[in-house]
């Protein structure tokens, strides 16, 4: 069964509309499914419009506090029954209905976890956020030296097993899909990426730069140094069941799809 999280913090104008079309797209492709809000300590009406949906497989947790992106994912894995885990943020900014394509091409290439690689033409990532992408992935390709079409994409499909093997590394707030990616690759995972668009998000942005996008970036550095000293040994790397290639050829799989 795949449980798909999604961490809600003030979404007002967009969480019902992420949450319905999950549901639709899922429901209409037939799968097994179940989907998990974290409403995490929101404080407008995100918690009331929660309240009135009404679907089946569908439940709300919610944090009485905000306590960060990474706390929320967890608390939605702890509390799912699948053998996969998906995440897809709240904002309308990535399209759900990738789900049965991203779901398909896990299962045909037969990878640990597949991530929406937002590299599609015309992927809408402001100019400020895709310099601030660049120089993340620039430091997490050297120290995985591996190809990352999107290091910290929110929507991904990954197996529970893989996700709860580094369940000691996961930050509470800053980007456990950063922290997922690199432990993955560094414990000799295969990874494969899928070209998704990514549209403006819907309602005000979190997003704040200054002292705030320094002070990230260095909780990024400290971050990626806490994972390369604590690495994973990799003495049985993955070998990618589609074109059994060894990831140490430095791609994450030669069958990657990086979308340019």
């Amino acid at each position: 069964m795949l449980s798909v999280i999604i961490p809600i913090c003030n979404e007002e104008h967009a969480a019902e509309r992420t949450i319905r079309g999950v549901y639709d797209v899922l429901r209409r492709a037939k799968e097994q499914f179940e989907i998990i809000a974290v409403n995490d300590g929101s404080t407008d009406r995100t918690a009331e419009l929660l309240r009135t949906i009404r679907l089946p497989h569908f439940r709300v947790l919610t944090h009485e506090i905000n306590r960060g992106n990474g706390a929320s994912i967890m608390t939605g894995a702890n509390a799912a029954r699948g053998e996969l885990l998906a995440t897809i943020d709240a904002d309308g900014t990535y399209p759900y209905e990738d789900f049965p394509a991203l779901l398909a091409l896990k299962r045909t290439l037969d990878v640990p976890m597949i991530v929406g690689a937002r590299t599609k033409k015309g992927a809408a990532i402001p100019w400020i956020h895709a310099i601030a992408k660049r120089m993340l992935r620039a430091v997490a390709e050297h120290i995985t030296a591996q190809h990352i079409a999107d290091i910290n994409s929110g929507l991904r499909i990954v197996d529970r097993e893989l996700f709860e093997s580094f369940l000691a590394a996961y930050p509470q707030r800053f980007s456990l899909h950063i922290t997922l990616t690199v432990s993955a690759l560094l414990a000799g995972h295969t990874i494969a990426y899928e070209p998704i668009d990514y549209f403006p998000r819907i309602g005000k942005s979190h997003m704040t730069g200054g002292l705030r996008g320094i002070r990230h970036f260095f909780l990024f550095l400290r971050q990626m140094k806490r994972i390369s000293q604590t690495r994973v040994p990799s003495a049985t790397l993955a070998t990618c069941q589609n074109c059994r290639s060894s990831p140490t050829s430095g791609l994450s799989c030669a069958c990657v799809r990086s979308g340019g």
